[in-house]
């Protein structure tokens, strides 16, 4: 194994097992001394921005393919759509595995996905109703990606339902 993408599948294997993302770990899951994964990575940051901009590249193709339109609301919905339909695992948290890089990631993910997520520049009015919706979904797929079950199938579909609601109607508070 030597590609850039089966190094990118390895590093997830490694996420999904819930094991630290190390080049070490990448290494013995792909099949390739330590120094192999070095040469494409160079560095453990190197390696953890390639798979935040990896986990980042699937999220924006799956956006894509459920966006409808394109106002701002629209972008949002494909949002808490992804949210609340799509299959997550520790690898989805990729931004979050090193406290010493994690504003680097952080920003790397806030600038990605920020058409997506319903963000406005400055002060610009936004509805309540967008921002719950965002919420729901941040916490439904933080959640669901942890491991954490918080709802059956039932609530979870209403509260997707709700979630949309709360962009149609501009949910004002």
């Amino acid at each position: 194994m030597s590609s850039r993408e089966e190094l990118f599948a390895a590093a997830v294997a490694v996420l999904r097992r819930g094991e630290p993302l190390t080049l070490d770990a990448v290494a013995r899951e792909g099949g390739l001394s330590k120094p192999g994964v070095v040469h494409h990575f160079g560095t453990k940051g190197g390696l953890v921005a390639a798979v935040v901009e990896y986990v980042l590249s699937a999220w924006e193709t799956e956006l894509e393919s459920l966006r409808i339109g394109t106002d701002p609301r629209a972008y949002l919905r494909a949002y808490v759509d992804h949210a609340f339909t799509a299959q997550f695992d520790p690898s989805d948290l990729a931004m979050l595995l090193d406290a010493r890089t994690r504003e680097t990631f952080y920003e790397q993910w806030q600038q990605r996905l920020a058409p997506w997520l319903g963000e406005t520049v400055g002060n610009q009015y936004r509805p309540a109703g967008e921002i719950a919706a965002r919420l729901l979904a941040d916490g439904y797929w933080i959640n669901t990606a942890a491991g954490i079950e918080t709802m059956n199938d039932s609530e979870k579909q209403r509260v997707h339902q709700l979630a949309l609601g709360l962009l149609t109607k501009g949910g004002e508070a």
